[in-house]
Parts: structure tokens; sequence; C-alpha cells
């Protein structure tokens, strides 16, 4: 178990999160259903990049786990794995909207250079999102690799988690 859904069940209670994984509705989650999108078009909200320590780098290995919070509102898994100096890949990403608040969820990806992508799940409260492995270039290079995670709806955005920088080992 991912430790975002871990973060999912101390929201829910045990229980709620087995009846939430094993229900059809995540079943069909699971299997592709619309409501979830991975897009390299502007950032639903731009947030300006952290400061200080919540920017400190995780590490600099050829595969890391992004694997983060924001506080209730939402968590999101992957696996980051640099290809090349340009190149990387998020694997077996999962984004968790865990809150009902009538908000979809995003997770931005940015490089050094600005935003590469966004993750989104709109299909409602307690539901995982699951992509297909994410291709991600910057032509000119990336350095490192960071994700914001928020939610948002016609009347305004939550606050934003940062992860941790992962810098390339190229």
């Amino acid at each position: 178990m991912h430790k975002s859904l871990a973060a999912f069940g101390a929201v829910l209670g045990a229980g709620a999160v087995l009846a939430a994984l094993t229900s059809p509705a995540y079943a069909s989650v699971r299997a592709g259903t619309p409501g979830s999108s991975f897009t390299q078009t502007a950032p639903r909200q731009a947030f300006p990049p952290p400061l200080g320590a919540s920017a400190a780098p995780a590490g600099n290995a050829v595969n890391s786990l992004f694997e983060f919070c924001n506080s209730n509102i939402a968590c999101f898994d992957a696996t980051l794995h640099y290809v090349s100096r340009t190149e990387f890949q998020l694997q077996g990403a999962q984004l968790i909207d865990s809150l009902c608040d009538n908000r979809s969820v995003y997770a931005d990806v940015y490089d050094q250079n600005g935003f590469l992508g966004e993750f989104s799940n709109s299909m409602g409260c307690h539901t995982v999102a699951d992509f297909p492995i994410e291709t991600i270039s910057d032509g000119n290079g990336v350095t490192y690799v960071q994700l914001d995670l928020y939610a948002c709806n016609f009347w305004g955005c939550s606050s934003v988690a940062w992860s941790l920088k992962h810098w390339s080992p190229y």
C-alpha cells in the first residue's frame, strides 16, 4: 500500500478505505473511467514555487518515489524514472481525491524551466485515478522534477502542497 493510501486511510478510517477500494466505483476508476487525465497544456492554477525547507532535494537517483499529500484534500503517488538528461517517466501514478468538497484535484509537474503537465481527477470524493506511464521531456534538459498538489472548483482553489525536488542523476 502506498503511503498516500495509508494517509487516505487515516483520514477515512480503515473500514471506509476497504469499502472505497472494493466498491464497483473504484473498480471502474482503475479500468480508466473518464474523469481523470494527463495534459500538457497550462496548469489549472499557477502557484509560486516554494522557498526554504519545503524545497529540499529528495535525492538524485535514476528511480525515486513521489508520495505526498495535501493535508486531507488529496494525495499523489508515482515512481519517477529518469530516462536521459532530457526525458523522464512517471510510472504507476495515482491521484487520490480524499475530501468530499465538490472540487477536482490536480497534480502539476514542473522542472527548473517551468510547467510540463497536469494530472487531474474529477471523479469525486474518495476516488483513486490510476494513470498509464507518462513520458515527459524538456529539450533544454531536466535538472529536477517537482510536483504541486491542490483542489479547485468554479469558486476557487485550495492551498497548495509541493513535493520535494527530485534531482536528475544526469
